[in-house]
């Protein structure tokens, strides 16, 4: 998207695509009209039963006008595919459009979407980002439709209907009683009074320099008509590169521009060219901001709607929270016995002391990552941020001897074998390159599947990358009173090999010779490459919003409503990251949490009772070697 975009849009043109019924069909919730609409073949579909014709376009300057999304008025009682959605009655959109996460939500977000190449402009001007179409029933009422949706990035709804939609529902908007009347039901729909604000794309007014894993405030311009002293909510735009992360936050506009903070995750500087797009800006009504009116200028009305409002909190947050506190009701009234509860995605607030209904909000938080967490650790994720590179440098290969084992130790080395194949995490190996498989006893007398490294180890060019400081680790973490900890489910099996590094993997048993697919434990530049991609993926909120050592992360914070955003940062970048967690060994709204081999509290920092155990029980010494392990132990 360019700002320099600027011809006449003034012309537009309606499409509505000509209808195809179907007979009538019955479902739970009582009798369902289907009428399926089928739009020409320039939008990307043919059918047999009409003539060929091609998509109504208005050319200017080589480019095509074809929607022009304008006045919203929010629609109630609409479903997408089953979905109860949030849709927008748009009599000035030629056409309707549904956002991506829409799809993420119907599980359909990595279906194939048709081509389309229209040039599609919101009332502002600026361009929306189409990413194509595809076929979605919708429902209004007991009338379901089956059409062809563009689908966009960041509508701020979940989809929006334009005159092809409301046309083929048959739909009459009375604007003074703020309804609107299906013609084929005579179903009367209620619409909303709240005007829903643009979004408007910004682009970088000068080009700017990002160091390695740096950051800086970049000037920006709003495209499109954006008032001056507007707030608006400004958050990244989904075509910036996975390493370019903008920070979610409320500015004001000035003279048509915005600040915007850029971060560069990755090693390598990187330019910011003049005009890119890095941000959507929503404008915020200044009824957001409002709080509840004073004692002397209540009415009986705003009596009755501040009744829940004792705190004085904005009006804004205090729906979002009601809100937020619906949804969590509803979705458990809606969960039928015999469906066991997603357990992956259910935290433990056991040792919490927060309220019944912050726990709710939290639970509500976690949900919208449900696809982040795992029951078990034997499913990671795969990130694409990094793929894990052995350099042996000009050593010749290694091979050594399978070492023997026991009839035990064979069957258990079998199974993780297996299991490994079965998991997609190894493969068998042609490699020159042979480490011996060790079974290790562990104390409660199960078995270890390990692998001897020792000698590639020894041949490997050391990876020098610092490991943060405990201490310093510690000290960051004496002001906060809230804490959560997360665990990335089998951290290291998250990374993939580097195709040339494969082979240098391989280890042998008695059953074979196998290769590592992701990065196995054992390598000694492991742990440095882990933890840089891990400071990589937070690089712009460690050691202000968490601390992360290896897959250990803590987020930490004085307050619970910062606490819920911080939470939801981090699991942002995780998420994008690929990484997966084990909700089992993640603690959440904590008051002090078990980290590095000490107990964090809002009161200081204690050592963790079940490390100095072994202290606390030392048997006393009765010879001079005895003296010397407790001396050892000690010193």
């Amino acid at each position: 998207m360019n700002p320099e975009d600027d011809e006449d849009v003034s012309h537009y043109v309606n499409v509505v695509g000509p209808l195809r019924h179907r007979p009538e069909r019955k479902e739970k919730h009582g009798l369902v009209k289907v009428v399926t609409v089928n739009l020409p073949n320039g939008f990307g579909m043919k059918t047999d039963e009409e003539d060929e014709c091609d998509f109504p376009e208005v050319v200017k300057g080589g480019r095509r006008v074809v929607c022009a999304v304008g006045s919203f008025e929010a629609l109630s009682g609409g479903m997408i595919d089953c979905l109860p959605s949030k849709m927008l009655a748009d009599t000035g959109a030629t056409l309707s459009l549904v956002d991506t996460k829409v799809l993420k939500r119907l599980g359909r977000a990595s279906e194939p979407l048709k081509p389309y190449d229209g040039l599609v402009r919101s009332s502002s001007g600026h361009r929306l980002r189409i990413r194509g179409w595809m076929v979605l029933p919708i429902r209004l009422g007991s009338l379901e439709i089956t059409m062809s949706l563009l689908v966009a990035d960041q509508l701020h709804c979940d989809a929006i209907l334009g005159v092809d939609a409301l046309g083929a529902f048959g739909a009459v908007i009375d604007v003074a009683e703020r309804t609107m009347t299906l013609k084929s039901t005579q179903e009367v729909l209620a619409l909303g009074v709240t005007v829903v604000q643009e979004t408007y794309m910004t682009a970088v007014a000068v080009s700017v320099r990002l160091p390695p894993r740096g950051q800086a405030l970049v000037m920006t311009n709003v495209i499109g008509e954006a008032a001056d002293d507007a707030t608006v909510l400004v958050e990244g735009s989904l075509g910036l590169p996975p390493t370019l992360c903008v920070a979610r936050t409320l500015c004001t506009v000035q003279k048509g521009q915005v600040i915007v903070e850029v971060c560069n995750a990755s090693t390598d500087e990187y330019w910011i060219k003049k005009g890119t797009v890095v941000a959507s800006t929503a404008v915020i009504p200044e009824s957001a901001f409002a709080s509840s009116p004073q004692p002397d200028e209540r009415s009986p009305e705003n009596e009755k709607q501040s009744a829940g409002n004792a705190e004085g909190k904005p009006e804004a947050v205090r729906s979002v929270t009601e809100e937020r506190k619906e949804r969590t009701e509803e979705k458990v009234k809606a969960s039928k016995p015999d469906i066991p509860p997603d357990k992956g995605a259910e935290a433990d607030f056991s040792d919490s002391k927060l309220s019944s209904e912050q726990k709710a909000l939290f639970q509500d938080e976690l949900n919208d990552f449900r696809d982040l967490f795992v029951e078990s650790s034997k499913k990671p994720g795969r990130t694409d941020l990094l793929k894990f590179e052995t350099d042996t440098g000009d050593n010749r290969p290694i091979k050594q001897q399978p070492y023997r084992v026991s009839g035990e130790e064979g069957e258990v080395m079998e199974a993780k074998v297996e299991e490994y194949l079965d998991l997609g995490l190894i493969r068998p190996s042609n490699s020159p390159w042979a480490s011996p498989v060790l079974m290790i006893r562990k104390p409660d007398g199960g078995i270890r599947f390990c692998i001897d490294y020792r000698r590639l180890n020894a041949v490997t060019v050391k990876d020098c990358y610092p490991m943060p400081l405990i201490d310093d680790i510690l000290d960051v973490l004496g002001d906060a009173r809230l804490f959560s900890t997360m665990d990335i489910a089998s951290g290291y099996w998250n990374v993939p090999m580097h195709e040339n590094s494969v082979a240098k993997t391989a280890f042998t048993c008695k059953y074979g010779l196998y290769e590592w697919l992701v990065m196995p434990f054992g390598l000694c530049n492991a742990v440095p490459a882990f933890e840089r991609l891990m400071e990589t993926v937070l690089v712009d909120l460690k050691w202000r919003v968490c601390l992360v050592y290896l897959d250990d992360c803590v987020i930490f914070s004085k307050d619970f409503p910062s606490h819920l955003i911080r939470v939801r940062q981090v699991l942002t970048r995780f998420r994008q990251a690929g990484f997966k967690l084990k909700m089992k060994k993640c603690h959440w709204g904590r008051s002090q949490v078990a980290f590095l081999s000490h107990i964090v509290t809002p009161t200081g920092i204690l050592p963790n009772p079940e490390k100095v155990e072994a202290v606390m029980n030392v048997q006393m010494p009765c010879d001079v070697h005895g003296i010397r392990s407790f001396l050892g132990l000690t010193s």
